[in-house]
């Protein structure tokens, strides 16, 4: 299967989206983020990261709580992904801020 991507075009604005990284990110969440041992609080951390025009992460911080250890283990799964891409506007690479949820559910 070649590489998926859509463009949304909002004024003068056009963004690339790679579905594939996406997916492979997703994954990658999936099978590493992990409820922390001893743990009893359930829901959703919000993560918000920068990246740079290479696709390097920068910076992320939590956007909101849910307990210090959930916090803890949603951005240690955030910094310790490898394969960030950049954010392309134009067909250019640009710096991006991104937010994402994670779900935290007691197995």
């Amino acid at each position: 299967m070649g590489k998926q991507t859509i463009k949304i075009t909002e004024a003068a604005l056009t963004t690339t989206f790679d579905f594939d990284a996406i997916k492979k990110f997703i994954e990658y969440i999936s099978n590493n983020l992990n409820y922390p041992e001893g743990e009893t609080a359930e829901g959703e951390v919000l993560v918000e990261y920068t990246t740079d025009e290479e696709g390097k992460l920068i910076e992320a911080h939590i956007k909101q709580n849910l307990s210090e250890a959930t916090d803890a283990e949603a951005l240690r799964v955030i910094r310790s992904y490898a394969d960030w891409k950049p954010r392309i506007i134009h067909s250019q690479p640009k710096p991006g801020k991104h937010t994402i949820p994670l779900r935290f559910k007691r197995p």
